[in-house]
């Protein structure tokens, strides 16, 4: 079977792909509304109901055509490292990147999490979501604490909020997890210096 998906929602409730993780579907329904969104579907109108109850703005199927920076609030117990673990599973396998690298370049898709302990936590997702996949069981070439290089050459790279853990990447996707308790000022790495690194490793990387 040949692994495709042409959006995020196809993905993540086609059952031969990441869809098992997320059953029963209908308790992920926020979810759902947030990727469709993400791929500018069309909602149906319970859809549209949670969406202005996510966002407090009525949907437009043109709003994916100009989001480079997502922004999503979500509380404890809210699902959000599984999400986050799903995003950065399909930059990394189902998005084609080859034509922003060049030949030797290794594309990362880089997921920063507040520590050590909640990276782990998201390795774990992302380990899941790939060997209970009737698939995709199979595209992770080569796992490290950190990190899950897939056989189309893209690496998942899951580091603690650090400037120096996050230099030296060519990134095609960053994801932030837990962005809102990242350190201060105070901190020998503040959250506003680890952006900035960030955004550094996607300067070859086209946002529109």
């Amino acid at each position: 079977m040949t692994a495709t998906a042409t959006t995020r929602t196809e993905a993540f409730t086609d059952r031969n792909l990441f869809g098992h993780f997320f059953s029963p579907l209908d308790t992920w329904a926020s979810h759902v509304v947030i990727i469709m969104a993400l791929d500018g579907l069309r909602l149906n109108r319970k859809q549209k109901r949670i969406f202005l109850k996510l966002t407090g703005r009525h949907y437009k199927r043109s709003i994916a055509d100009y989001l480079v920076t997502i922004l999503l609030l979500m509380g404890r117990r809210s699902g959000k490292s599984v999400l986050t673990a799903f995003l950065a599973a399909y930059e990394a396998y189902f998005v084609d990147h080859r034509q922003y690298l060049k030949p030797g370049e290794t594309g990362t898709v880089q997921v920063v999490a507040t520590d050590r302990k909640q990276a782990r936590i998201i390795i774990r997702y992302l380990e899941a979501l790939f060997d209970h996949s009737p698939i995709l069981k199979n595209v992770i070439a080569r796992r490290t604490a950190e990190s899950l290089e897939l056989d189309n050459g893209i690496v998942i790279q899951v580091s603690s909020c650090s400037i120096r853990s996050v230099r030296g990447y060519t990134c095609v996707c960053v994801i932030a997890e837990e962005a809102a308790f990242w350190r201060s000022d105070e901190s020998a790495h503040p959250d506003r210096d680890v952006i900035a690194a960030l955004m550094a490793t996607m300067a070859t990387i086209p946002t529109g």
